[in-house]
């Protein structure tokens, strides 16, 4: 095991910047950036000019249909609380897949539904991938192996094989941007600048919960707390300032995402999965 660790960390220190960043980075980051948010208008955005907006399985069925009832609901002046078309009602946002309190589903309120979820595809796959590379850049990476970590985070794994899946892809979208705030609190910083990566960790973390997919939630969950576990323990006896943000944020992130979780823990509890 230790021969395959230290060539990881040699192939990584290849890759790695040597120091500072310099001027002549920003032309290249810049246009990692403009692939990073070209590439899902591309895939989602021509087919849907096209007619073929990409809804395939669940998405079709279940994940689009309640997003549209929710943004008709808000659009309405109502809540988006209560699904009365199928059996005698059913909850809308205790039952997670409308994903009804999540910022993306409002556009379902002033565009047209076709419009609002090419849109909503496209801005998730866009936060994937900003965030993998904003995140590998700040690990010292070189801006062409950057691009190509978002890349794969974001079009060769299992944000590509869950795409049927709307509120797990959503909700994962938002962990790069999560490990980037852990990371930059685990650096010496101003008390503004920690005050700052605390909120945006916690206003990511409710972004996951927001989404409307428990899974997501607890892979998100799991990786972070690992990640931000190592962070701490590197850090020895300056630990604590890191760790009390990190528990902050996550604290934030729950409390900010609570509208979910707390009737969809209700809802859970009294269905079928729940029982089995």
């Amino acid at each position: 095991m230790l021969g395959p660790a230290l060539s990881l960390i040699s192939i990584t220190r290849t890759f790695q910047v040597p120091g500072p960043r310099t001027a002549r980075s920003w032309p290249g980051d810049a246009m990692a950036i403009a692939v990073l948010i070209a590439l899902p208008v591309l895939v989602y955005g021509v087919p849907a000019l096209l007619g073929h907006p990409v809804l395939p399985g669940d998405d079709l069925t279940q994940n689009f249909p309640l997003r549209v009832l929710a943004g008709h609901e808000i659009r309405s002046g109502r809540l988006p609380l209560y699904d009365p078309y199928i059996w005698s009602g059913a909850p809308l946002l205790g039952g997670w897949n409308a994903g009804a309190a999540y910022p993306f589903t409002f556009l379902f309120a002033v565009l047209s539904p076709v419009a609002a979820w090419t849109l909503n595809m496209v801005l998730t796959w866009a936060v994937a991938g900003l965030g993998m590379f904003a995140f590998l850049r700040s690990c010292r990476l070189k801006c062409g192996p950057a691009l190509l970590g978002a890349l794969s985070f974001a079009f060769a794994g299992a944000m590509s094989a869950q795409v049927a899946h709307f509120g797990l892809v959503a909700g994962m979208s938002w962990v790069p941007a999560q490990l980037l705030c852990v990371l930059r609190l685990s650096r010496p910083g101003s008390m503004l600048s920690r005050l700052a990566w605390t909120g945006a960790l916690g206003g990511t973390f409710g972004l996951t919960i927001l989404a409307g997919e428990p899974r997501a939630i607890d892979d998100a969950g799991v990786i972070v707390l690992v990640y931000a576990v190592w962070q701490v323990a590197r850090l020895g006896r300056r630990f604590a300032p890191a760790a009390l943000s990190a528990a902050a944020s996550l604290a934030l992130g729950a409390c900010l995402g609570a509208i979910q979780w707390i009737p969809g823990l209700a809802v859970v509890a009294t269905s079928q999965r729940g029982a089995s």
